[in-house]
């Protein structure tokens, strides 16, 4: 009989490795929490009034379309705003479209920031309903104070490579100088000096809510900056649960999508059961995720 939480299968099963040994190859000194929800890490530190809590959603394997986002992208802009109204922190929400890498072309640039904008606009209507104030950090519009505090941060570019693949791979090893500037923006961009300047008021703790995916670059900022603290839950698995939803090929929703009209995996099922943001279904007037993502669809201005 199998003992394991479902968070640990679908972590053996997304990344070919246990949660524990994951955590040791990339030497991250976490603690795993026990019990059974969807979070793998909570660093539960005492929380000032002037905490932030900050989170995002990768947005780069949408073609820069937001009929193109996955499911994922609900799940993960929600985690951090759940958590900031529990706790009763303020709240940021990254846009982080890797202009480094699409920014050369002045057309596709302009995709990009159109999705932004799209973006912005949902968040802001988001807000409105949720009654909460979100802050938008937008990459393009922090470049500048963002490449003041890389040029101070000390960043070795093997150790950088793979920041964001948890088991080490010698596929598709390269990567880019453009790449690595993404990199390097995205640690510092968890910064309580660069959310202080972007948002022109005093942060001094900054508590991160985002995906597993995600811990690595989490650690490098804490190393950096100890007011730093990390809650990190399991990546949304692909309908099958064998991969992260947001890097499938085949196991990807579109926020426009029901889930209920397709084929899932009994992990996938229970993983999607067990998803519970309560003060934002209250106020949604929703039971369930699928039922919550069909009434946010209304929140865009076009679909």
């Amino acid at each position: 009989m199998d003992t394991k939480s479902l968070k640990e299968n679908l972590i053996h099963k997304m990344y070919k490795k246990d949660i524990q040994e994951i955590l040791r190859i990339n030497q991250l000194p976490y603690n795993i929490v026990d019990n059974n929800d969807l979070f793998i890490i909570k660093e539960d530190k005492p929380i000032s009034n002037d905490a932030l809590t900050v989170g995002g959603a990768c947005i780069d394997r949408c073609d820069a379309q937001v009929s193109k986002l996955a499911m994922n992208f609900y799940f993960d802009i929600l985690n951090p705003i759940e958590f900031a109204i529990s706790k009763g922190t303020k709240v940021a929400i990254y846009v982080d479209t890797p202009i480094e890498v699409f920014g050369s072309d002045p057309n596709n640039f302009q995709k990009w920031i159109k999705l932004s904008n799209a973006i912005e606009s949902f968040l802001n209507k988001l807000s409105e309903l949720l009654d909460i104030k979100i802050n938008i950090i937008r990459r393009e519009k922090g470049i500048d104070i963002l490449d003041n505090l890389v040029l101070t941060s000390n960043f070795d570019n093997n150790q950088l490579k793979g920041l964001y693949d948890m088991v080490p791979s010698q596929k598709n090893a390269y990567f880019s100088n453009e790449l690595l500037l993404h990199f390097r923006r995205s640690i510092c961009s968890y910064l309580p000096e660069y959310l202080s300047q972007y948002l022109s008021t005093q942060v001094e703790e900054v508590i991160v809510v985002e995906e597993f995916s995600q811990t690595k670059a989490i650690y490098k900022a804490q190393k950096i900056n100890k007011l730093i603290s990390s809650n990190v839950y399991i990546d949304l698995p692909s309908l099958s649960g064998k991969n992260r939803m947001h890097r499938s090929s085949h196991g990807k929703v579109s926020i426009f999508s029901s889930i209920d009209s397709y084929p899932q995996s009994d992990m996938f099922k229970e993983f999607i059961n067990k998803i519970e943001f309560p003060n934002i279904y209250s106020r949604f007037g929703v039971n369930d995720f699928e039922s919550l993502a069909r009434k946010m669809e209304g929140l865009w201005d076009e679909k």
